[in-house]
């Protein structure tokens, strides 16, 4: 009896074993548990730190073109999200309200480091608004843009010096008044008036 059994086992461990014939070949299906299936969904949808650079890249060069023919159509606007002058230090400021603009021969310099409304404009500061000439753009070996202007008007005389490092909208504008030393540097993004959201207050 026991050596039946035995060796009924031996016969069933050998045909488990054994090849499949022709036409009954075996297939295999992988079955994903609901974790398993939660971290290919991740992984698909989260991009690498490769991809995300390029993506980055990609975004600061478009913004660098369209800023550069902005400035080609004498129509944009230097949102600034900070102030640096030798008297005030630096200073972050409201980039809604803080700005230079050109719009063909008209130039804003708007400077509203208050937060509460008042001042000369009524946004806490003072905007000055004069007539832009002379305007040259240049650019360097490097790709780096520079574009120098001046502005006359009522309450401004000044040259104003732009410059924007290759591959970003970020820029900084120096508005260097003629009859003193004082100059005002503005920086953050520099982007077509169309898609600027600033708000300009009484000219002075």
């Amino acid at each position: 009896m026991k050596k039946r059994s035995i060796t009924s086992i031996i016969v069933f461990l050998v045909a488990l074993t054994a090849p499949c014939p022709d036409g009954l070949s075996q297939t295999q299906t992988r079955i994903y548990t609901s974790h398993e299936r939660k971290q290919d969904e991740k992984e698909q949808r989260e991009p690498s730190k490769t991809e995300r650079r390029l993506t980055d890249e990609q975004a600061d060069s478009l913004a660098f073109e369209k800023a550069l023919n902005a400035i080609k159509q004498l129509n944009f606007v230097l949102e600034a999200d900070y102030i640096s002058s030798a008297r005030m230090g630096t200073t972050y400021v409201d980039n809604g309200t803080n700005f230079v603009s050109v719009s063909d021969d008209r130039a804003v310099v708007q400077i509203s480091p208050r937060s509460d409304i008042g001042g000369l404009n009524g946004v806490g500061g003072i905007t000055l608004e004069g007539t832009a000439s002379n305007i040259v753009m240049k650019t360097d070996k490097k790709g780096n843009v520079t574009v120098n202007l001046n502005v006359q008007g009522a309450g401004i005389s000044a040259s104003i010096h732009i410059a924007i490092p290759q591959g970003s909208n970020r820029a900084t504008a120096t508005v260097s008044p003629n009859y003193s030393s004082n100059a005002t540097t503005l920086g953050g993004r520099l982007l077509p008036s169309e898609e600027s959201n600033v708000f300009e207050g009484r000219a002075f």
